[in-house]
């Protein structure tokens, strides 16, 4: 038995149970081609691919057995022969056009059509009430449902709505549009808002809408907030407000798309914006793709695990962010211990110019294992006025107690016109297993702070010392599973042994997320799907030891 002829029945929901108001008069029914462009496209691969797809993901994480758990219920609901007459080997799809009126927007759904007379006897053997209507279309009157359904047949498409009141009426077949210009892709399933092809009307009502839900919020600041901060929580909401609205005005297409390719091995979900040319949104998109950043640099070929994160405040939020700022500095300094209180004035005054520029720009990344099955941990962030930094810090250490000075070594190594100071410290036993016994090594230069420990820390350090600010993503994460499954074996024993099981390819066992600017702004979230198999197995227990 072929999935699709199970399956299939399944899709006929949508169309039977669709959503729409209705089209209203022919004359304001979109012309097919290059005219009609629809404010929402939903699609949705052929059945033969969606079924390969979900029966490949379902293999790879072990749920053959519910896969076909699934297939036998559909099984006893639709029958043998499924939904006879669908094409299964063209796209499904929804669209939707917005009217200012909303009462006569229209919402149709696309159902690939291989044999019209085999659809419509499945549809009597459903005991679906189906008639015939003078201009060619059908109505179907369907047991649940408060309104009838009308489709019509054209472009080797069904093409259905559901009835809103007694003058709508489908669109004549000529003024259907034809699925290659609206269905285009390869992703499983993909969903497209056109903002620009949504009415003004009502995109300033959703402005509006916006508008009053922001303004409520600006009624209710965070408990306890001080007047400082209410400043500045209120600017955030406005600056939120901006951008919304840009989007909704200067927006151009909204998508998300999620995507399974066999060959590759590759699962993806990806939601992206992009601008309408020569607008403002497109240019503070492209503004935010040049930023440079000190964590983009971190990531490279030995990496186990990396996150970063560059992003600047816009100015209208810096500015009321210096005395939330001096607030919270103030307030640090005045609950310090009373021995302490004199370094910590001098450390705030120190820290005072990075943290007033409202950069959020660093990194962490966990590099091997090395040789020793240990891993090096790298702490950078960008500072201001690092030189200054560093010498408080060496005017603090100098009044530590002898016992504690001992622990830290100034100036223990240079890179360059870079110092690298060392310091030792206490760990619990999960870092130590991690990281190991050594010392953790720490440079301060103007522009940044860089920490290191773990195995070859100094080392590693050393090559992190000349790290340069780059273009990169804004926000980005990438793990090798492979490479930290050592960190597992606590509580997985079987971990690294299954994992040489079942990444058996170079960049098997990769995954990310990332939110990029640019051209566009895109939020993408990537695994290779062997680490399917590895969870899968790893949820069963791992596993055979090797």
């Amino acid at each position: 038995m072929r999935l699709h002829t199970i399956f299939g029945p399944a899709l006929a929901g949508p169309l039977l149970l669709c959503w729409g108001a209705g089209a209203g008069d022919d004359k304001k029914s979109p012309e097919p081609g290059g005219s009609f462009k629809p404010a929402v496209v939903l699609r949705v691969e052929p059945l033969d691919q969606l079924i390969a797809d979900l029966q490949y993901a379902a293999a790879k994480a072990g749920q053959e057995d519910k896969a076909k758990e699934a297939e036998q219920a559909l099984k006893d609901v639709t029958g043998p022969n499924g939904l006879e007459g669908v094409d299964t080997k063209r796209p499904l799809g929804v669209y939707v056009v917005l009217d200012p009126k909303l009462d006569q927007s229209q919402v149709m759904v696309m159902l690939p059509i291989a044999d019209e007379k085999a659809f419509l006897k499945f549809l009597e053997g459903k005991d679906y009430k189906v008639e015939k209507e003078q201009d060619g279309s059908y109505r179907a009157n369907v047991e649940g449902v408060p309104m009838p359904v009308l489709f019509r047949f054209a472009n080797k498409y069904l093409y259905g709505m559901l009835q809103f009141g007694e003058n709508s009426k489908l669109p004549s077949a000529d003024k259907l549009p034809r699925a290659e210009a609206i269905l285009k892709g390869d992703d499983l399933l993909s969903l497209a808002v056109n903002v620009e092809n949504i009415p003004n009307q009502v995109r300033k009502m959703a402005v509006t809408g916006m508008a009053l839900q922001l303004g409520n919020m600006k009624d209710e600041p965070p408990p306890d907030a001080t007047e400082k901060q209410k400043e500045l929580w209120e600017a955030g909401l406005d600056e939120v407000a901006t951008h919304l609205k840009s989007v909704i005005q200067d927006g151009r297409s909204l998508r998300v798309a999620l995507k399974v390719d066999r060959k590759k091995h590759d699962l993806a979900m990806s939601v992206s914006l992009a601008a309408r040319p020569g607008t403002t949104l497109e240019k503070n998109l492209q503004a935010l793709g040049k930023d440079k950043g000190i964590g983009p640099a971190l990531v490279g070929p030995k990496t186990a695990m990396a996150a970063y994160l560059n992003l600047t405040l816009p100015e209208a939020v810096r500015k009321p962010l210096g005395p939330v700022i001096d607030e919270l500095l103030a307030k640090a300094v005045k609950e310090a211990p009373e021995k302490d209180r004199k370094a910590a004035e001098k450390m705030v005054k120190a820290m005072e110019k990075t943290l007033k520029e409202g950069a959020f720009d660093g990194g962490v990344e966990l590099r091997g294992p090395g040789q020793n099955g240990k891993y090096t941990m790298l702490l950078v962030g960008r500072v201001k006025g690092g030189t200054e930094i560093e010498k408080t810090v060496k005017a603090m250490i100098a009044e530590l107690p002898e016992e504690e000075r001992r622990k830290i070594k100034l100036d223990a190594a240079t890179e360059g016109d870079v110092h690298i100071h060392s310091a030792e410290g206490k760990m619990d036993d999960n870092t130590r297993a991690m990281l190991g016994d050594g010392p953790f090594y720490f440079a301060v230069r103007d522009d940044a702070l860089l920490v290191a420990a773990g195995e070859n820390a100094l080392g590693e350090l050393r090559q992190a010392a000349s790290l340069k600010q780059t273009t990169g993503r804004m926000l980005h994460f990438e793990a090798s599973m492979a490479k930290i499954a050592a960190l597992m074996a606590d509580k997985q024993p079987n971990a690294v042994a299954t994992a040489k099981q079942v990444f058996t390819e170079k960049g098997s066992d990769k995954m990310s997320f990332s939110l990029t600017a640019g051209q566009g702004l895109e939020a993408r979230f990537a695994m290779k799907t062997a680490i399917l198999a590895f969870a899968a197995k790893m949820n069963q227990g791992g596993g055979e030891q090797k």
